[in-house]
């Protein structure tokens, strides 16, 4: 065993550190030799201008006035919710992956312009009627809990039932369990569905 007084280095120490310091040194020499390397793009002099195309013939931007925009903008209120398209189909199946590129058509409908007639399962008050009818009745705070807690209206107890069956009443949907398509089954499936367009 070697012995190494205090203050001194021994030989094998004194070689690791200079190796050390050379390495150290060679990269900050090639640091310091490393040049960035400048690179530019000509974009022209000339603003960039998209065309827009319907039917194969190229439209022209209209000029519009600055000061009547600005003037119609400020006047314009918030979109209502019932006003905005929906997506009432498209032509690849829901949860089908696409490549890269491929056309989905999509049908975005007013929901004002949805009515019941389109769906399954339907209360037969209700099919001549937009789904908008009975949003003030799915949109109730003592209503939409109802309709959120379950898909099987049979789970609903007696207070439930009553408290749903009497808010259509109110818009002159009655509920009839002796006939399928009155019954309260049909109206609990259409306001289901309804609440899918608020």
């Amino acid at each position: 065993m070697a012995t190494i007084e205090k203050g001194s280095t021994s030989s094998s120490s004194k070689a690791v550190e200079t190796a050390a310091s050379s390495k150290t040194a060679a990269a900050l020499s090639n640091r310091a030799t490393t040049k960035a390397t400048l690179v530019t793009v000509d974009i022209g002099d000339k603003p960039t201008i998209s065309s827009v195309v319907r039917n194969g013939v190229a439209l022209e931007p209209p000029v519009l006035n600055p000061a009547r925009v600005t003037d119609l903008i400020g006047r314009l209120g918030p979109i209502q919710r019932p006003s905005l398209p929906r997506v009432l189909s498209q032509s690849v199946q829901a949860g089908q992956r696409v490549n890269k590129g491929m056309v989905v058509d999509i049908v975005l409908v007013p929901v004002t312009d949805i009515k019941f007639d389109l769906l399954d399962n339907v209360h037969e008050a209700l099919l001549t009627q937009p789904i908008t009818a009975v949003h003030p009745i799915t949109t109730r705070a003592d209503i939409k809990p109802l309709l959120a807690k379950t898909s099987d209206p049979t789970t609903l107890n007696t207070d439930e039932r009553a408290k749903i069956t009497s808010a259509l009443a109110g818009i002159n949907v009655v509920v009839d369990d002796t006939q399928p398509t009155r019954s309260f089954a049909a109206a609990f499936s259409s306001l289901k569905a309804a609440q899918a367009f608020e």
